[in-house]
């Protein structure tokens, strides 16, 4: 048998967008899928090959956000934060256009007065 676990993503598509989940650039939809691991993403995605694209959060086990940030053409960009399993501030990092890491910030005062392309 052949296992496909991306096809789960697309039987929570329709409960997704019903309750929505997100807010996803042209031609892109809302996914919505547990890891093996038991986290939940919830993410923009093209659904003619999957590309990620636009917002995306990664749930831990317990439904509080671990992981908050953008997707463009499937490389991670701008401030994306971190948190941990209590649901508090733990790291922000900012990504080039590249998806290359430029700074990491680990006081969430301190985000706001550091640039990022």
């Amino acid at each position: 048998m052949v296992r496909r676990p991306w096809l789960a993503w697309f039987g929570l598509l329709c409960a997704c967008a019903i309750a929505g989940c997100g807010k996803c650039p042209p031609n892109c939809e809302v996914f919505r899928g547990r890891q093996p691991n038991g986290k939940v993403v919830e993410m923009c995605a093209r659904s003619n090959n999957f590309m990620r694209n636009g917002p995306y959060t990664e749930f831990s086990a317990g439904g509080k956000p671990e992981l908050v940030g953008q997707y463009a053409d499937n490389v991670k960009t701008g401030v994306w934060r971190a948190y941990d399993h209590a649901g508090r501030f733990a790291e922000a990092m900012c990504y080039t256009n590249d998806g290359k890491v430029r700074w990491r910030e680990k006081r969430e005062s301190e985000i706001e007065k550091r640039t990022c392309p």
